[in-house]
Parts: C-alpha cells; structure tokens; sequence
C-alpha cells in the first residue's frame, strides 16, 4: 500500500487550493465584464450627452455602435435584471431615433425619404424633421441618464431605504412616461412647425376638414411653450447629472454589485 509523505500532501493541498482560487478568480472576471463594458457604456453616453457637441455624425456614430454592442450585452443571460439595466437598455434604444434620422437622409433603401415628399412635405420639410429627431433623442437620453443618475445617488446614501423604489417595474413605467414625453414633444413640434411653413396646397387640404384645422392650430399654440419649458428642462437636467457624474461616479466610486459601479 502505498503511503503520501507528509510535504507531497502539503505541496497537493496547496496546488489544489491555487487552482480553486485561479478558478474562483476567472469566474469573477469573467461575470465582471459584463458590468465594466456597461459601465464604459454609461460613462460614454455622460461625455456624449453633457460634454460633446450635439450634432456631431461621427460621435453619434460611435455613440449608436456603443449602444448595439450594449443591448448584445443585455441580451445575455448572465445579467441579473435590475432597474439599472433596464434604464441602461431604454438608453441604448435611444439611439434607434438616431437611425430613423439616418434613413430620411437615405435616397433609397428604405424610401422614407420619398415618402415623405409623396406625402407633401417637401425637403425643407424633411430637414427640419431630422433636426426634430435629433433634439428628440438628446431630450431621451438626457431624461434617462437622469433616471439613472436619480438611482446612484439613492444607491449611494439611502440604498436600504429606497430599496423598494428601485425596482423593475418602476423603472419600465418610468421608461414608458419618458417616451410617451418625448414622442408627444416630437409630434407637436413637427405638426406646429409643418402648420406654419406648409405649403398652400397642403393646408387648403388640411382646412377641409374641421377636425385637422383645429389640431394644427392646437398644436401651433403649444409649440412655443413646449420649447420654452423643454429648453429650462435640459438646463436643469444637465447640472444635475453633472452634479451626479463628479459626485458619485468620479469622487466617490462605489463597490458594489451594480452595473455602473
């Protein structure tokens, strides 16, 4: 029979306690980047967002390939689904307004853009209904990066107490008004400004029926203000997720088990 000397056993032990530990430690890397590439994701769409000029193709193109690579990311099953990924894939979809806004400009493909002039808009039309689609989707993300930045700052002081705020379902319903503000914002802009610079033969169209007159003139009232009370929105919205990228991302880093931590 044979017998194991007491420094082979020691020397077994300890190979066999690094291996579980190079194990443990792979299996921490490996569920870890998921999170970082979410995290970069994150901090991306502050620079791009607060920091960056806003009609920038080049940087909007690398802002929507960073967003198809997050929601390939958030497809996978190895994420927990928490209100933060949630908000960060809501912020990814964003960048869908960006490709609406590419396809107009497209002659053919898709054909949105002779739709459009079939429909009576005209090319001045279409140019100012691109611009409406981008001020839409910085009006998105900057809502939704609040939503986010709202999180970190409860995670960071009251993370027991505000536990039953963030939640799924409030984040999806949070997500859901968002976009209900933004399209409504978009559709009232577009209408108003369409009511003003239309072309005589459309609004002789438009003023045969009752219904039609009264909407555009409902939304010619409401544009201005709309504007003026989306304008103070993104002020206040920019200092604060400012405040909150300086505050909680950059000075005090978080360990947690978040994605953006």
């Amino acid at each position: 029979m044979s017998r194991t000397l007491p420094h082979m056993r020691a020397f077994s032990a300890g190979k066999t306690g690094a291996s579980r530990q190079l194990s443990e430690l792979l299996a921490m890397q490996g569920s870890a980047t998921p999170r970082g590439a979410l995290r970069r994701f994150l901090l991306l769409k502050y620079v791009q967002t607060l920091l960056l000029p806003l009609g920038n193709e080049l940087l909007l193109a690398v802002g929507a390939l960073a967003s198809l690579h997050t929601l390939l990311l958030l497809s996978s099953p190895r994420l927990s689904r928490k209100s933060s990924t949630v908000l960060l894939g809501q912020l990814a979809w964003a960048d869908g307004l960006l490709l609406l806004r590419w396809s107009l400009g497209l002659e053919s493909g898709l054909r949105v853009g002779k739709a459009w002039l079939c429909l009576g808009g005209g090319v001045e039309a279409m140019t100012w209904t691109k611009e409406g689609l981008l001020d839409a989707h910085h009006l998105a993300s900057l809502l939704l990066l609040s939503c986010v930045s709202l999180e970190a700052l409860l995670v960071s002081h009251w993370a027991a107490e505000s536990r039953h705020v963030r939640t799924v379902r409030r984040a999806r319903h949070g997500s859901a008004l968002i976009w209900t503000g933004v399209v409504l914002q978009l559709a009232v802009q577009l209408v108003g400004h369409g009511a003003q610079v239309g072309e005589p033969e459309v609004d002789g169209r438009l003023n045969a029926d009752v219904d039609s007159r009264v909407f555009m003139q409902i939304c010619v009232t409401l544009a201005p203000l709309m504007y003026t009370v989306k304008q103070g929105l993104l002020a206040l919205l920019w200092l604060m997720n400012t405040w909150v990228l300086f505050t909680v991302f950059y000075r005090k880093p978080q360990k947690g088990k978040s994605c953006y931590h």
